[in-house]
């Protein structure tokens, strides 16, 4: 886990951290349906303001499953790891994860292996 080095480990601070970066966070009108972000994989400290700019495009929208693509940032590896065990851990709990779109993922390609 990472909480505690690339954002607040703790839930109080980690609300608090997201409720500021969210309440300057602008509105941008987007023609269209956003179905996809595309943000930065660094620590809060660095893409928090610009992650939450992309967040509050999509504030209060329902979405039936989330995809997230991400480097390592532990080992270097030939082909791509998907996270299929039961959920992430945060400081506000555990957020589930769909392991049978996980499963299905993997099973497209030999290269894409589970974690």
């Amino acid at each position: 886990m990472v909480a505690g080095s690339c954002y607040p480990g703790d839930a109080e601070s980690f609300c608090e951290t997201i409720s500021k970066y969210l309440k300057n966070a602008k509105i941008i009108d987007v023609n269209g349906e956003i179905i996809v972000l595309i943000l930065l994989n660094t620590g809060y400290a660095y893409s928090g303001y610009t992650a939450a700019n992309s967040y509050k495009q999509v504030k209060g929208n329902r979405y039936d499953v989330v995809i997230v693509l991400a480097p390592s940032r532990h080992e270097t590896f030939s082909g791509v790891f998907v996270f299929n065990n039961d959920g992430y851990e945060t400081p506000l709990g555990i957020v589930p994860a769909e392991k049978t779109i996980a499963n299905a993922i993997i099973d497209k390609h030999e290269n894409i292996r589970f974690t």
